[in-house]
């Protein structure tokens, strides 16, 4: 009886122990998503340099407030092997100018016209650089900044969009320049609450506080086809889907597309924007000229002088000129031209001169005379 309970014994604690071992090598969802987010981002960052054109249009429509409608284009060139970006952008906004103080959304017969902000960013191992024209009399001028600087800007302005991170960030995230790495990370935050991956597709489902977002992903091709969430107010419904193609056996994104509905008072409406990217180069290799402000070219007058801000106090270095040199226009030259004397004449030379025009008088008095008299 004893060596039959001790048989009974050693079974359960040998079936205990495999359900535990069983349990132990089954990965939690939070394991799952994390490991996919990290395969997600090595896929990424297999397209390590390009340049990509992008076009996009942005629209809204609120209840009694007027529709919104305006184009955002531009090119990227980027280098993920020295951390650096050429950008440039055009974007319709309505620009209006404000009293001081006032805040509140235009009347519907009141709409500011929309005007085309330019903006040019570039950034290299040694410093990052912008220039924006937000009206056709305000500009920032060129100023640059540590590597690492984050821009920061208005309604108005973007910098610089990272097509990589399109399919996981939402659009302000992206608009801001969030670039893929740091979108991988944030949701790399949040907690799992479900992964189901079939049919090559992995549902992800993830929430924090008061927020519930659904992600799909590819996993086969490691692409993230789309990304969601809502407000468990039911305020705000937030969705975006991006579109992939192979270019030498490298996934890139060719279009990107999202819309936030909202529900609410006094705001009820939705807001949208879709975009296409055209690669015109993947993985090549660009002089390191072209990640520096001489790629600005030629910027209007007034607006091209250039502040270096890495130091404790803003610096004048110059204006920048269309070959992409700097000249100092403010400081006055060290020396000044030498200026030459005047010529002397000599005596003698003055004499002849005076004795000359006195007979030139006496000719035109002669014969002022004599026509007179004729």
């Amino acid at each position: 009886m004893r060596s039959l309970r001790v048989i009974l014994y050693g079974t359960l604690l040998q079936f205990t122990l495999l359900a535990g071992v069983g349990t132990a090598d089954e990965p939690s969802p939070a394991s799952r998503w994390s490991q996919l987010l990290t395969r997600l981002l090595d896929a990424r960052q297999k397209s390590y340099s390009g340049e990509v054109t992008f076009e996009g249009r942005e629209g809204s429509e609120f209840v009694d407030y007027p529709p919104f409608l305006g184009r955002h284009e531009g090119t990227l060139t980027y280098d993920l092997r020295t951390a650096s970006f050429f950008y440039e952008h055009t974007r319709e906004c309505r620009v209006r100018v404000l009293a001081p103080g006032d805040h509140s959304l235009p009347d519907p017969d009141q709409v500011a016209p929309l005007y085309p902000v330019r903006h040019l960013c570039c950034r290299n191992p040694e410093y990052l650089c912008t220039w924006t024209q937000v009206s056709p009399t305000t500009s920032s001028g060129v100023t640059l900044h540590a590597p690492d600087y984050t821009v920061r800007g208005g309604s108005c302005q973007s910098f610089p969009i990272d097509p990589l991170a399109v399919g996981l960030t939402d659009y302000w995230g992206w608009k801001e320049g969030k670039d893929a790495g740091t979108v991988h990370e944030t949701w790399r935050s949040l907690e799992v609450t479900d992964f189901e991956e079939e049919d090559g597709r992995a549902v992800v489902l993830l929430a924090k506080e008061g927020v519930e977002y659904t992600v799909v992903v590819d996993v086969e091709r490691l692409v993230p086809m789309s990304a969601e969430y809502k407000t468990i107010d039911g305020i705000f419904h937030y969705r975006g889907e991006a579109k992939w193609e192979s270019i030498d056996n490298v996934w890139v994104p060719v279009s990107f597309f999202w819309s936030l509905d909202v529900e609410s008072e006094p705001y009820t409406g939705r807001e949208w924007g879709e975009y296409t990217f055209t690669w015109s180069r993947l993985n090549d290799d660009f002089p390191p000229e072209l990640f520096t402000y001489a790629s600005f070219g030629e910027l209007p007058f007034g607006t091209n002088d250039v502040h270096d801000m890495r130091g404790p106090e803003p610096k004048y270095i110059g204006h920048l000129q269309p070959d992409g040199s700097l000249v100092d226009m403010y400081t006055p030259p060290e020396r000044l031209p030498t200026a030459q004397p005047l010529e002397v004449r000599s005596e003698r030379q003055w004499i002849w001169l005076v004795c000359g025009n006195l007979a030139a008088i006496v000719v035109l008095v002669v014969a002022y005379v004599r026509r007179r008299h004729a």
